[in-house]
């Protein structure tokens, strides 16, 4: 088990490392984002009333609008809009402030070790803290690895997930994982621990 032990906490070391050196965080994601499934009954009934009460009567009831206000239901117009601009449409006011922003150093050398381990299928698990450390750990992993050999390498090895939105990030790059129970770093341990116990 210290075996192991220690091997994840490899792999948490590097995707917690990740986060630093890869993410611009926002007060509000105004960022690209992929759209809600539309067919997904539960996410539909959750937004039907808020639809109904504040969006319905300029838009009507599918979405498809009245007159010349916009069809919500265009994906090629959701596409082109930051939810920063959706939200000033029906009135709010919206104040993105960056909070900080942290660059990928140019020297990745610090991750040689965790590279030859993990090219080595010594890294039995790894967790991701945040959405951001899933985009640094592949930005800094495809600097010397070709994506479909990393995915396959990825496919052997227990990624955890601490939360849905990380989650959301692991599957755009088509990765296996599985979303810790409790949201933390603890929780996301106790995950991977148990996967092999």
């Amino acid at each position: 088990m210290s075996r192991v032990r220690n091997r994840i906490g490899l792999g948490l070391l590097a995707a917690s490392f990740a986060f630093l050196v890869g993410t611009v965080l926002y007060a509000l994601w105004a960022e690209r984002r992929t759209l809600p499934d539309p067919d997904d009954a539960q996410l539909v009934a959750r937004g039907k009333p808020v639809y109904d009460r504040h969006c319905a009567s300029c838009h009507g009831k599918t979405g498809k609008g009245i007159g010349t206000l916009p069809d919500l239901s265009d994906a090629r117009y959701m596409a082109g809009r930051t939810d920063a601009q959706l939200l000033e449409k029906i009135g709010l006011k919206v104040r993105e402030i960056y909070l900080y922003d942290v660059c990928a150093f140019k020297d990745t050398s610090q991750w040689n070790e965790f590279r030859e381990l993990f090219s080595n299928n010594k890294v039995d698990g790894i967790i991701f803290t945040s959405a951001s450390s899933v985009n640094a750990f592949f930005e800094i992993m495809l600097m010397d690895s070709d994506e479909k050999k990393l995915l396959q390498d990825l496919q052997r090895i227990k990624v955890v997930a601490i939360g849905p939105f990380t989650a959301d990030e692991l599957k755009k790059f088509g990765t296996n994982y599985i979303i810790a129970d409790v949201h933390t770093v603890l929780g996301a341990f106790e995950t991977v621990k148990n996967c092999f116990n």
